[in-house]
């Protein structure tokens, strides 16, 4: 009975947790004012923590630049061999229920020409670690889902032959694969 009741309340975080995050493509453009210098760029709202949010910038921002935590705010340096290194800023500030992110270019000695070029690749950046970071949330969950479903499946092994509880497991066991269909039909929504 404490497993049955433990399952559900599981099975019950793991589809409000799932369902509450809401991605949207939506990016808006804007300034950002570090140190009373004022950059252009650009902000998007996600649902998440903006701790978490500032983690999953540098894991990802690592891949392709090198970024310093400068308390307030991330500066990472995108190394190019051919041309001039390009710096941009991210800062992530806890909004509502969830976090604004804000990632700019800094602008500073870089010719106008430029700075049009490389704002929207800031743009096309923000949109692929926002699209990154809602692929690797709901992937953690897709994991936890298919361990559920293996313990259920389970569970449905070892109480065959009692036709109630064969039942009872069979229903949990159809309740998280339900689950498992929408994770990944939203993960395919992200593409």
């Amino acid at each position: 009975m404490v497993c049955k009741i433990l399952f559900y309340f599981l099975l019950i975080v793991s589809f409000t947790q799932v369902f509450s995050q809401v991605y949207s493509p939506e990016i808006e453009m804007t300034n950002l004012t570090i140190e009373s210098n004022v950059y252009p760029g650009f902000k998007t709202f996600l649902d998440f923590d903006s701790k978490d949010v500032r983690k999953g910038w540098w894991k990802f921002s690592r891949e392709f630049g090198k970024p310093v935590n400068m308390r307030r705010y991330y500066e990472t340096t995108l190394v190019h061999e051919d041309m001039m290194n390009v710096k941009v800023i991210s800062r992530s500030v806890k909004f509502k229920e969830g976090s604004l992110f804000y990632l700019t270019l800094k602008n500073d000695d870089m010719p106008k020409d430029l700075e049009q070029k490389y704002l929207k690749q800031v743009k096309t950046l923000l949109f692929e670690f926002k699209q990154e970071y809602y692929r690797s949330f709901l992937e953690d969950e897709l994991k936890s889902l298919e361990k559920q479903a293996i313990q259920v499946s389970k569970k449905l092994d070892k109480v065959s032959g009692d036709a109630n509880k064969e039942n009872v497991t069979f229903k949990e066991l159809s309740e998280v694969n339900t689950a498992l269909d929408q994770v990944k039909e939203r993960v395919k929504n992200l593409q």
